[in-house]
């Protein structure tokens, strides 16, 4: 029987191959000349001993989710902002996708690991490769490619 602080990702993380994602987390949220909030990035971080599991379809209707997106389940050892907590949003990348955080449980500050669900919000865009081998251009910005 596990207790609070005993951290269950941990433990089933000892069992099931941890994943890695490159993590993104929510810098600002401002209005553009239209009026659309964009928002903007911080730089990605790589975290690894995550685990990402694809939500099954048969509970969509249930979650209120659109039936043309796929959206996955993300369990991090860290400190996570979703949609619902009135900002942007934190985002990541994972398996040559880019996912948007659109709920949140936050066991962190008690177990040490928090969940998300997540929407895929496409392909991750390398401009060019000169941006994705010159640091601090392209890729390693926040933003590039995925307003």
């Amino acid at each position: 029987m596990s207790v609070p602080g005993s951290n269950l990702l941990y433990s089933a993380l000892a069992l099931i191959a941890p994943q890695t994602v490159r993590y993104f987390k929510c810098a600002s949220r401002q209005l553009n000349e239209i009026g659309y909030y964009v928002s903007t990035f911080e730089l990605g971080i790589d975290v690894g001993d995550c685990s990402v599991q694809a939500v099954n379809r048969s509970k969509y209707a249930a979650l209120g989710f659109d039936l043309k997106k796929n959206y996955v389940e993300l369990f991090i050892q860290e400190g996570i902002i979703s949609l619902d907590r009135g900002d942007g949003g934190d985002q990541f990348e994972w398996n040559g996708r880019r996912y948007q955080m659109i709920n949140d449980n936050d066991w962190y500050v008690l177990d040490g690991w928090a969940y998300t669900i997540a929407v895929d919000i496409g392909p991750i865009v390398v401009p060019s490769a000169l941006a994705y081998d010159t640091p601090g251009l392209g890729y390693d910005m926040p933003g590039i490619g995925y307003d």
